[in-house]
């Protein structure tokens, strides 16, 4: 995935949203809140792939408050994955 960016950058930061594909209703899954002044550092001074982590609600819940960690990373209590930069 590519995320074009013009420099210099308004915001700091984006949140990066994983949603599941159901027949019935697509589902927020988790969610990541990433830096561009932190990525594009890192891609400088080491020119590698990262692995991030993915938080979200536990499995097999759900109501407002799954709804509000699956996409709020910081208040999210299970481990979902995690993604390659």
């Amino acid at each position: 995935m590519m995320i074009p960016v013009e420099l210099p950058i308004k915001q700091d930061s984006f949140l990066l949203q994983v949603w599941d594909e159901d027949k019935v209703i697509d589902e927020l899954c988790c969610s990541v809140h990433l830096s561009f002044k932190s990525m594009l550092k890192y891609s400088i001074e080491e020119p590698h792939t990262k692995w991030i982590n993915l938080y979200g609600a536990p499995m097999g819940f759900s109501g407002s408050t799954c709804d509000r960690m699956n996409a709020d990373p910081s208040v999210a209590s299970e481990w979902k994955g995690r993604i390659l930069v």
